[in-house]
């Protein structure tokens, strides 16, 4: 009983030592405003893809682990038919489940994501414990790590990634990577997706794409009801 109690006693205080300043990237009320990057702007014509705001609610069981269920709601513009997909945008009052499925550890301060439709395995998608010169995967090397402040006058970690040659792969600890809150952190060249803004309960955490819309979000689903367990499938979701 002695070992047992000093095994907790160190787990407490591990958690108490590393994770009382981390802030966590899965919560409820908190968004995610991303858009496909096109020539150094947001106006989108390839792939007639048109920006989303993403959000967790709700959980799934896959491999008995927990993870939170991805939402989304469309955008479109306001101005005229798309594309391009340009601000200032009105929101859909629909939202759909998303393919991805997240989990959160925030013990050891890591981000997964299930499951790409090839196998069930989860996959590393951010850690904010790496050092300079670490690895994320199996291919992306942290290059630089700072503090910033956003918003909401929290001090976050944010790692640079330039293994690549144009710049501006990075991700920030509880606001997910420069592409999103569940795409690996990749640099932002021609046609590809940005998060655009972080929202929580409508106050702006990180961004300078935000946008207020002219539309309201009404709570009316277009949703699969999913319950996965043990294994989503042998072959795609």
């Amino acid at each position: 009983m002695r070992k047992i109690g000093i095994i907790l006693f160190g787990l407490i205080l591990v958690q108490t030592l590393y994770g009382q300043n981390y802030h966590k990237m899965i919560e409820a009320n908190k968004y995610f405003d991303v858009a496909l990057y096109e020539q150094g702007h947001i106006c989108a014509y390839s792939d007639n893809v048109p920006p989303k705001r993403f959000f967790f609610k709700g959980d799934t069981i896959i491999n008995s682990k927990s993870y939170s269920k991805i939402y989304a709601y469309t955008m479109s513009p306001t101005w005229g038919p798309p594309p391009p997909y340009c601000p200032p945008f009105e929101i859909d009052t629909l939202y759909s489940l998303q393919y991805f499925f997240i989990r959160e550890d925030t013990l050891l301060q890591k981000v997964y994501r299930c499951c790409n439709g090839i196998n069930n395995e989860e996959e590393l998608l951010f850690d904010f414990c790496l050092q300079q010169g670490d690895t994320l995967g199996s291919y992306l090397t942290i290059d630089t790590i700072v503090n910033i402040v956003t918003a909401d006058n929290k001090t976050r970690k944010k790692f640079y990634i330039t293994d690549y040659p144009y710049d501006g792969a990075y991700y920030i600890e509880g606001l997910g990577g420069n592409r999103g809150p569940f795409i690996f952190p990749e640099p932002n060249f021609e046609g590809q997706y940005f998060t655009m803004c972080v929202k929580s309960n409508d106050f702006t955490i990180y961004g300078v794409e935000c946008y207020d819309f002219i539309s309201s979000t009404d709570d009316i689903r277009n949703e699969t009801n999913v319950k996965i367990y043990p294994n989503p499938t042998d072959d795609l979701i």
